[in-house]
């Protein structure tokens, strides 16, 4: 991955694309969390992505599935990346 997908900037919530993998990445500044979450899904038909961005937690979820729940390092403030 390349130094911006790997990226600790605080406040990335995001879906990661790279190759064929797809990832979620969260970073808080100095920690970032990245899941492989491409398993079941074909990246070559449409899909719908939500990211549910709360006080306590970050869920992602992709056609309506929770793909990943995170409630550790989570950003002191936020940018959503598409």
């Amino acid at each position: 991955m390349s130094d911006d997908q790997t990226s600790v900037t605080n406040g990335t919530y995001r879906f990661l694309l790279n190759g064929s993998t797809l990832y979620t990445h969260i970073a808080n500044g100095t920690v970032a969390t990245i899941k492989d979450v491409s398993s079941g899904i074909n990246l070559l038909r449409f899909n719908e992505y939500e990211i549910e961005i709360m006080p306590t937690y970050v869920k992602f979820y992709i056609n309506g599935t929770e793909v990943e729940s995170i409630a550790t390092n989570l950003p002191t403030t936020g940018t959503l990346l598409m």
